[in-house]
């Protein structure tokens, strides 16, 4: 007897939420630079670039749309990562 197949996996930034699908339907067609601007706006005030999936999204979004000065705004405002402290034993 063969047993079930495994779950699909849920990577952590898959949205479930189906108004995030819809924005993330919305980013994968080129845009003008108002829109962009638009939508980067409405993941700040979503806090959804704190969401590498969206962030990802909106920098594809910029690069098919011939926005690199404005791809490189948007990595330019992404903090760094936190640094692991170091600990001496």
């Amino acid at each position: 007897m063969a047993s079930p197949p495994p779950p699909p996996l849920h990577h952590p930034n898959t949205p479930t939420n189906p108004h995030h699908h819809h924005l993330l339907t919305h980013l994968k067609s080129p845009k003008t630079p108002t829109q962009l601007k638009t939508l980067h706006a409405h993941l700040i005030k979503t806090s959804l670039t704190h969401n590498d999936l969206f962030l990802g999204q909106l920098l594809l979004c910029c690069t098919v749309s011939n926005a690199a000065a404005y791809a490189r705004r948007v990595f330019d405002s992404i903090p760094p990562p936190p640094t692991p402290s170091s600990t001496t034993p």
